[in-house]
């Protein structure tokens, strides 16, 4: 859930342990003056982020807003759906992870004008995926890169991360040719557009961005150490 507030009864609002822990410490940077704190600790799904939306268009323009992280991810069109309508509105904020802000979530945090991550938080960045069903009982992740293999040589890539790859091949078959076409179009532009970010916040070239952060079929996790020296986050809170 989404929740904005300030210090006054903020711990009893929040669900994630991570988030209340470094609030009663004192690292969650408050200025209650100036500052207007924007808390996500959720999946990024359309509820979560309609309500942060709502809530960052609130804040009062002589106030700075800080969306403080700490999520799984989740969907990527509600991701685009949260930078239109803010880069529309002109709206700026910082992002501050506590704990840890993966895929989706990861590229929430790249929006941020000011990039801050807690001594023991990390970031996780990865190509687009889906979950598929390949069983009764078995979920598997299908990757940009393994997709585009398969519909080029009916294989997938060398280092693919599918545990069970004739049960996902049943299930791709199962699909219709134009429609796989059609998601491999989405999570290829999805990943472009999540290059571009990067490129954009970080300085980086994108061939760099594509060694050290995007990389087929790998999961790249850093520390906060790591994500300031490539300019992911652009301070780390003792």
């Amino acid at each position: 859930m989404a929740k904005s507030t300030a210090v006054q009864g903020i711990v009893g609002t929040i669900a994630s342990a991570a988030v209340a822990t470094a609030l009663l410490a004192g690292t969650v940077q408050l200025t209650l003056h100036n500052e207007q704190v924007v808390i996500l600790n959720d999946a990024i799904d359309s509820k979560p982020v309609k309500e942060v939306i709502n809530e960052l268009l609130a804040v009062p323009f002589y106030k700075r807003a800080t969306l403080v992280l700490e999520s799984p991810g989740g969907r990527v069109d509600q991701l685009a759906m949260f930078r239109a309508i803010l880069e529309s509105r002109g709206v700026e904020y910082d992002t501050e992870i506590v704990g840890m802000a993966a895929s989706a979530a990861a590229d929430l945090f790249m929006t941020g004008t000011h990039r801050k991550m807690h001594k023991d938080a990390s970031i996780l960045f990865h190509e687009t995926r889906v979950f598929v069903p390949v069983d009764m009982f078995q979920v598997e992740v299908l990757t940009t890169t393994d997709l585009v293999n398969y519909l080029k040589t009916g294989e997938f890539a060398a280092k693919s991360q599918i545990k069970n790859p004739e049960g996902m091949k049943l299930m791709l078959r199962a699909q219709p040719r134009d429609m796989l076409e059609g998601l491999a179009d989405r999570m290829l532009k999805g990943d472009q557009e999540q290059v571009d970010l990067l490129v954009k916040q970080t300085g980086l070239t994108e061939a760099t961005v594509r060694e050290k952060l995007m990389v087929n079929n790998v999961d790249i996790t850093l520390t906060p150490k790591e994500a300031l020296e490539l300019n992911v986050a652009t301070e780390v809170l003792k």
